[in-house]
């Protein structure tokens, strides 16, 4: 009598299971792949620090030369929560500056592959694939 109404049960646990599940990025069930790159474009032979995480996430403290990037893979949920962000700092003249940027941002951005440019300006959020949407998330202090 059951039939395919007793099936149900089982593929919902199923579709959030692999929904919330890390196990295989490139095999995102239900969501979209999103790839995201850290890049220090401040200036030859400044060094950029950061300290990226989202809620599940936290990569730790990294240090990049200018050019060098940083990136991770993930599947976006099924709803439009989903953030990373970092804390970024440089040396200015013998002094620290530091600021903080949202690098992905579900509900704002639509890439797949996702840049943030660190520059002297501020950090910049691109499309890799339309980099006339470049939107600046972030300033250094003055």
């Amino acid at each position: 009598m059951g039939g395919f109404t007793s099936v149900i049960p089982v593929l919902i646990i199923l579709a959030v299971f692999m929904e919330y599940s890390s196990f295989s990025v490139s095999g995102c069930f239900t969501t979209t792949h999103k790839h995201v790159r850290v890049k220090n474009m401040l200036a030859p032979g400044k060094r950029l620090h950061l300290s990226c995480q989202s809620k599940n996430d936290d990569f730790g403290e990294k240090a990049l030369y200018y050019n060098q990037e940083f990136t991770w893979d993930f599947c976006d949920t099924i709803f439009t929560d989903t953030l990373y962000y970092c804390d970024f700092w440089y040396n200015r003249n013998g002094v620290f500056v530091a600021t903080h940027a949202d690098v992905y941002f579900a509900a704002r951005d639509t890439c797949r592959n996702c840049m943030a440019i660190v520059k002297f300006d501020g950090v910049h959020v691109v499309d890799k694939l339309k980099p006339s949407d470049d939107k600046v998330v972030a300033h250094w202090p003055k």
